[in-house]
């Protein structure tokens, strides 16, 4: 594993003005997601918190029950403004990914986008809007197309959750060659199939129902091999959902277009 790197958060490449430079293309659908996380959920998560501080802070200089409303207008304030900005976001990155399919996966696995919501037109949009946006969706008739991105290394290195040390040793490595496991070592593209990010849903009990309910979904790494079935976690490693899929995504791709140019 000599040259490895690792990659847990965000590149550091230069931004993306998504809002003033629509006509720059193309954008590699980890920087559409960066954007949407950018330019969605951390303003929307800012005004949901900035209610809730400045109820905190008006109830210490003068109290009064009034100022409770602050928090659930917060929440109200930043619904609408999500509702708004995705839908920006959104027509955005499907006019400027190359591979519009592995994008929507990626940002439904981030929680941008709602599941299998690919063709969905939302009831706000004026008529020019709307119309751009359909026309976009037919986008998704369309073979999906691989779309490499140069950022990511010949390597990229997976490690336990809570990693601090760097002798620590990588859980997962991906590569155009497949994926080294610990424990196991490497199992080729070839050998590999079946892999996917799976869902797993759980449930607790409920003692005022009397019965389970819904408490949640954790993602599973799954892939088979000849000789075993892989499941990790992804609770256990130091990295996303949605930045294993497009590691699978990416090195898989690389592997396959590998096999189609000419030796």
């Amino acid at each position: 594993m000599t040259g490895t790197t690792k990659i847990l958060n965000f590149p550091k490449r230069p931004l993306i003005c998504i809002f003033k430079k629509m006509n720059q293309a193309p954008v590699s659908i980890y920087d559409a997601v960066y954007q949407g996380v950018k330019r969605v959920i951390l303003p929307a998560r800012l005004i949901r918190s900035a209610g809730w501080l400045l109820c905190l802070v008006l109830l210490v200089v003068s109290f009064s029950w009034w100022h409770l409303l602050l928090i659930p207008l917060g929440i109200v304030i930043s619904v609408l403004y999500s509702v708004r900005a995705t839908t920006r976001w959104r027509v955005w990155a499907y006019a400027h990914v190359a591979d519009i399919h592995q994008f929507q996966r990626t940002a439904e696995l981030c929680n941008l986008l709602s599941i299998r919501s690919y063709d969905r037109v939302p009831s706000h949009l004026g008529n020019v809007q709307r119309e751009r946006l359909i026309a976009l969706q037919r986008r998704f008739d369309e073979e999906p197309v691989f779309a490499d991105d140069p950022a990511y290394p010949e390597e990229t290195a997976i490690y336990p959750a809570g990693f601090f040390g760097a002798g620590e040793q990588a859980k997962l490595v991906f590569s155009e060659k497949g994926i080294w496991v610990d424990t196991y070592g490497l199992y080729t593209w070839d050998e590999i199939s079946n892999e996917r990010l799976a869902p797993i849903g759980f449930r607790s009990f409920n003692l005022r129902w009397g019965t389970y309910v819904p408490a949640g979904t954790q993602y599973h790494l799954r892939f088979d091999t000849p000789h075993r079935s892989i499941d990790l976690p992804v609770h256990s490693l130091d990295t996303a959902a949605w930045k294993l899929d497009l590691l699978l995504y990416l090195y898989q791709g690389r592997y396959r277009r590998s096999k189609l140019l000419p030796s």
